[in-house]
């Protein structure tokens, strides 16, 4: 009783801290993050998973700053969440500790910022939030893929929700034919490099091919490089930490799309 007490306070405080969804996995259905969350948390028990939606007429504007924008107003709302929800089991004498959704990464040699600690998108599915769609994303019912990800590892004790059992992805291949760089192979199988080198189109690799351009450059070509748009726009994504460029398997996928006309 004090368990599934603990459990709907929990979802009940992040639902008011701006939640969309809220669930929660045991540790033990992440195998292949297991070892990481040791790390993060020693004897954590649950992990509490935050999904907070994109505004949904953001599928309709063509400007990719204000996609961007939404993106990363997005993080911070899951970031936001996932903290407080910490502080209030805190409070209540245990352990937890938010983990990044999406950066600082580990760029170790092993990793290179390809990995976080937790799948959060295996570990919506284990929260019972949904399923992997045939893009590689994690869909849920009411929101589709237009939501982010992220959350909490913790020792409290809490109450484990049961996976969806309903096929949410609708199979419909539309997310498949969207993708302009062909990074979508197959339902579920997502070439990374190609997604990556779209999504990311002026994220690491690209700063780093700046980096060796001006190295080898001659003083004039130098110049050159620092007034081009590519080195504007590397500025721009270090300054608000936001290097997407792509949402078009996003904004493809019919599953969460009102019925209203107007949204």
């Amino acid at each position: 009783m004090r368990t599934k007490k603990l459990t709907d306070r929990l979802k009940s405080q992040g639902q008011a801290l701006g939640a969309d969804l809220i669930g929660v996995c045991q540790v033990g259905d992440l195998a292949l993050n297991r070892e990481e969350i040791e790390k993060v948390l020693p004897a954590s028990k649950y992990v509490v998973v935050i999904a907070v939606a994109h505004s949904r007429s953001i599928d309709f504007s063509a400007n990719i700053q204000v996609k961007q924008y939404d993106t990363v107003y997005t993080y911070e709302e899951v970031r936001n969440v996932s903290l407080k929800l910490v502080r209030f089991l805190e409070k209540e004498g245990f352990k937890a500790v938010a983990v990044p959704s999406f950066i600082p990464i580990d760029m170790g040699p092993e990793k290179k910022g390809m990995r976080g600690a937790i799948s959060w998108r295996h570990a919506a599915v284990a929260a019972g939030l949904g399923c992997l769609g045939a893009s590689g994303l994690f869909l849920s019912r009411v929101f589709g893929p237009r939501i982010r990800l992220g959350g909490l590892v913790t020792n409290a004790p809490l109450q484990a929700d049961a996976k969806v059992q309903e096929q949410v992805c609708l199979e419909c291949g539309e997310c498949l034919k969207s993708c302009p760089v062909g990074a979508l192979k197959r339902y579920g199988k997502v070439d990374k490099k190609l997604c990556g080198d779209r999504i990311f189109s002026f994220g690491l690799r690209k700063a780093m091919e700046i980096t060796e351009s001006l190295l080898a450059a001659l003083p004039d070509q130098r110049r050159e490089i620092i007034k081009s748009y590519d080195f504007r726009e590397i500025w721009q994504t270090l300054m608000v930490g936001n290097y997407y460029y792509c949402w078009n398997c996003v904004s493809a996928c019919p599953v969460g799309v009102s019925k209203n006309a107007d949204l």
